[in-house]
């Protein structure tokens, strides 16, 4: 097999974490090239290359990309990638939030043999709600919450002082789809559950605020004729990145060791 070769969009927290992770866990004689606004961070890095255009990146012909930049880089660069064949894992699943993206990538990746990965991200668990979906009377039920600092910006535009508070505080409950297109940065894990369920308005989503947390928690229920799940997912956040867990980036190696294998479990 020839040397994988993988292009990471974002050279931020996410990114920075996943070729960390990568270094370690992918072939040795792995590729890597970032495509980044600010090359110069990437001095140092040895056999790392800096990617400054969507034609430098589809030029470098890699296997698969990573998308670690944001909703507005998803949007930006995952048509083109897709329209060229290359398979995409996106850390920016609340993006898909939008029925129109949505539908737009994966028209792309199906008309161009490609394929658009959701990563797991900081939970676990797809894979079974994918497959008890499928059964008519399923009901799914998430609760996400994280320390205040996560919430510092959403909390001051609600006019709510963050360092003064002691309980937690709900910022959102309603179907999921809806917390990613409010909560952009901070509902990832509620759209790629909606998005596993096969369906854009079916599960439930809970974003709490709770000044009494050091890590991100995450709480999936689901009920229905197959049985009854509930997971606890206890995350450490990302040192320079509260809304983020550190695990999401290593979900996304995950994702990448997957598309290169040979055999696939799930």
């Amino acid at each position: 097999m020839k040397p994988p070769r993988i292009a990471i969009i974002g050279y931020g927290s996410i990114g920075r974490a996943v070729l960390e992770i990568a270094s370690h866990a992918l072939p040795a004689e792995t590729t890597y090239a970032v495509l980044t606004k600010t090359p110069k961070k990437l001095e140092g890095i040895n056999g790392l290359g800096a990617l400054s255009t969507m034609d430098d990146l589809i030029a470098f012909r890699p296997d698969i990309v990573v998308e670690a930049a944001g909703h507005e880089a998803l949007e930006a660069y995952a048509p083109a990638i897709l329209a060229n064949g290359i398979s995409l894992i996106t850390a920016s699943v609340g993006a898909l939030a939008r029925q129109d993206l949505f539908e737009r990538l994966s028209l792309l990746a199906s008309s161009h043999s490609a394929k658009l990965v959701i990563p797991s991200g900081a939970i676990g668990a797809l894979d079974y709600i994918s497959a008890v979906a499928l059964i008519p009377g399923t009901r799914i039920a998430y609760k996400s919450s994280k320390p205040i600092a996560a919430w510092s910006n959403e909390l001051k535009a609600m006019g709510i002082e963050a360092r003064t508070q002691i309980s937690s505080i709900e910022i959102f409950a309603g179907d999921a789809i809806e917390a990613g297109q409010i909560h952009k940065k901070n509902a990832n894990v509620a759209v790629a559950l909606a998005l596993s369920s096969g369906t854009l308005d079916v599960p439930l989503a809970r974003l709490v605020a709770d000044p009494q947390l050091t890590l991100n928690i995450h709480e999936i229920t689901v009920t229905g004729p197959a049985g009854n799940m509930h997971i606890r997912i206890e995350n450490r956040p990302m040192d320079d990145n509260p809304k983020t867990s550190y695990v999401t980036s290593a979900s996304i190696v995950a994702a990448i060791k997957s598309l290169l294998a040979p055999i696939r479990f799930g």
